[in-house]
């Protein structure tokens, strides 16, 4: 039986793997990370200033006119899907969707990234374990039914695997390339999904 990855082994994973599509990380908040690119709730009261409400995507890459944002788990049904219903609730959520566009954009500005502030953004979930590809589509559209929205594209999700069968997932070795022993695999909901991903797509436009 193939070894399980951890949750840090699928959060670098997908990291590499979209610097290595030329996607720009904009934030990479691995378990353990403080949340270092945060989205405030702006329905929350007010008159409190706490970060009630406020959530941490664990990956944000921008490329293009396009901003991906992405949750990260190591195995299990029920935390892959319900990432797919956390992320959800995020980007169909209008005003919190601008306010992601903003952030990123300005993030993006400050260290020289062409961005626009209305980016199409793209969502997606990655994990290692059972393969989940039919269960996370059918929970998409489920929450997008839910929340009355659609997202334009879908789910992508990312499968990651162990590929050395001798690995201590739960052991850093400083000597050991991790990405020497992980395949990560892109399942796109479509054909234009893809080709963003994997080359900035057409003229780097959304899918129609």
């Amino acid at each position: 039986m193939a070894k399980r990855p951890s949750e840090y082994d699928v959060a670098f994973a997908v990291k590499e793997w979209l610097i290595a599509h030329d996607w720009d990380m904009v934030a990479f908040n691995p378990p353990g990370a403080q949340g270092t690119f945060s989205i405030p709730n702006p329905a929350k009261d007010p008159k409190y200033r706490g970060q009630t409400g406020t959530q941490a995507p664990d990956i944000i890459a921008a490329k293009g006119n396009h901003v991906l944002v992405a949750e990260c788990k190591d195995y299990g049904r029920s935390k892959v899907l319900g990432d797919v219903e956390k992320i959800l609730k995020l980007v169909l959520n209008t005003e919190r969707a601008d306010l992601l566009r903003r952030l990123v954009a300005g993030a993006c500005s400050a260290n020289g990234i062409a961005v626009p502030e209305n980016a199409h953004i793209i969502v997606a979930v990655a994990y290692g374990g059972e393969f989940l590809v039919t269960e996370i589509t059918d929970k998409a559209r489920s929450v997008e039914g839910e929340l009355e929205g659609s997202m334009n594209g879908g789910m992508q999700s990312f499968h990651i695997e162990i590929t050395d069968d001798e690995r201590n997932p739960d052991v850093m070795d400083k000597d050991i390339d991790p990405l020497s022993s992980i395949k990560t695999t892109l399942y796109p909901t479509e054909c234009d999904i893809e080709d963003i991903l994997l080359c900035g797509g057409q003229n780097g436009r959304a899918p129609d």
